[in-house]
């Protein structure tokens, strides 16, 4: 089961056993989340479901790991929205979303999550993946970097090519653990009747409870308001697993922060709140379980390193796999300070900036800072190709109207007589002296154009 993409290998491999049970609850439930609820054609006949907080500042776009949808963040997404614009997404096969009979493999979620965000015009969002939706962050952050302002991986490093649930030693390894440690906790005939009961019974055998909202959204609600059966298909959740890819990180261009419970290893102690061995023999089988997991960790960890040498790793001790419930207040702290840095990295826009189209120039930007206003030139060049390749034949150089620098994203306006008006623009910082300038329209799609600050 491809839910399976956590650091706490050995909740997970328990939870992937779990069959979904039958409870019982009123049917007069009421969702008391304080979100909008769209729906967003990502292609013909498929709609996702998108929910939307609100509120200002840098947009920050939640994506639930595999089996849950946008809901499971609806007691974390509010506590988001006094520094930034929140929205979440449920991928397509799951709650609300449409289940089409395809397009469940990395490359076709990635490109749902793109069309959401122009569909919306979301521009310049920090992406959120928990678990699986670290396939979607990084495909999107390998193709698309210059569309994105960061990725933030919520226990979401797990590679699915080199994944321990699918090595058959390591699975020997997890079947001679303690009873205590990979059996599930059993729930009793209370927490079996109702929703309530099941969220009950995930705090008494866990850390956590999911959203009574996200249980109603990954289940049926029979018509006596029992809990129905799992809404997505498992031909669904197999076309997930067929189609995820290895994770390759060597394109991504945008800041990364990942949270994860990262795993003893050989040297270091028993956590203190973590299951005591009562012999030998069960330290020994826990001691050889602990180094296979951290061993696949660490490549994991060294991976998103090699790609992306300076993204910033957080360990949440015995956190476990839903690390932005079981440590809500570290995870919201660090998810603050992340978005804040971006606007602080981008630094000055300062200089001249040139960018080049068929090899000559294409436009040069020239800007100046003084007591906190902008102000400069752009200059556009003209181009003919008479059949031996083009040639700049003119330029036009016009002066910034009400230019701002919010969040690494530069916008300015420039007023051209042949165009009846004013031409608004966007130059999105993509690194310290690297920039993308967009030119935002109507009536067409925008051109973007690589820039470089020089020296």
């Amino acid at each position: 089961m491809c839910d399976l993409l956590g650091c706490r290998v050995t909740a997970l491999v328990l939870t992937s056993l779990v069959t979904p049970v039958c409870a019982q609850e009123s049917v007069a439930w009421q969702d008391p989340a304080k979100h909008r609820m769209q729906f967003v054609t990502v292609e013909d006949d498929v709609r996702l479901e998108v929910l939307d907080w609100g509120a200002s500042g840098r947009a920050v776009v939640l994506l639930a790991g595999s089996g849950n949808t946008a809901h499971v963040f609806d007691e974390f997404a509010p506590k988001m929205t006094e520094w930034c614009h929140v929205y979440a997404i449920t991928r397509r096969g799951f709650g609300a979303s449409s289940q089409p009979e395809s397009g469940y493999d990395d490359q076709r979620l990635a490109d749902d999550v793109l069309q959401v965000l122009d569909s919306l015009s979301i521009d310049a969002p920090v992406l959120v993946g928990h678990s699986m939706a670290g396939g979607e962050l990084t495909t999107l952050g390998n193709q698309h970097s210059d569309r994105l302002a960061g990725l933030v991986y919520l226990d979401a490093l797990g590679d699915p090519r080199d994944w321990p649930a699918s090595d058959p030693a390591y699975m020997e390894l997890f079947k001679k653990l303690p009873a205590a440690m990979s059996t599930i906790v059993p729930r009793s005939e209370e927490e079996s009747k109702s929703f309530s009961g099941y969220r009950a019974w995930q705090i008494r055998s866990g850390k956590f409870a999911l959203p009574e909202s996200e249980l109603r959204n990954m289940y049926e609600t029979n018509p006596d308001g029992t809990k129905g059966k799992f809404k997505t298909p498992q031909r669904i959740m197999k076309a997930i697993g067929d189609g995820q890819k290895k994770r390759d990180y060597s394109k991504i261009r945008v800041p990364v922060l990942a949270f994860l419970d990262l795993p003893r290893h050989a040297n270091d102690p028993l956590r203190p709140d973590g299951y005591q061995p009562k012999n030998e023999e069960e330290r020994a089988a826990i001691e050889a379980f602990d180094t296979a997991t951290a061993a696949y960790v660490d490549r994991w960890i060294q991976n998103l390193k090699s790609g992306v040498p300076r993204a910033r790793v957080v360990d949440l001790q015995g956190a476990e796999h839903f690390v932005f419930l079981t440590r809500e207040a570290e995870v919201l702290r660090g998810l603050q300070e992340f978005v804040a840095g971006l606007a602080a990295a981008a630094g000055p826009v300062d200089g001249t900036w040139e960018g080049q189209m068929h090899g000559q120039p294409g436009a040069t930007l020239n800007i100046q800072s003084q007591g906190g206003e902008l102000s400069g030139t752009v200059v556009f060049y003209m181009f003919r190709d008479d059949g031996g390749g083009p040639r700049v034949t003119g330029k036009t150089e016009l002066p910034l109207v009400d230019p701002k620098l919010e969040g690494g994203v530069l916008r300015f306006k420039v007023k051209h007589h042949d165009h009846g008006g004013a031409v608004s623009f966007e130059m999105r910082l993509t690194g310290e002296n690297e920039a993308v300038l967009k030119r935002l329209t109507e009536n067409e799609g925008p051109n973007n154009l690589k820039m470089v600050r020089k020296k």
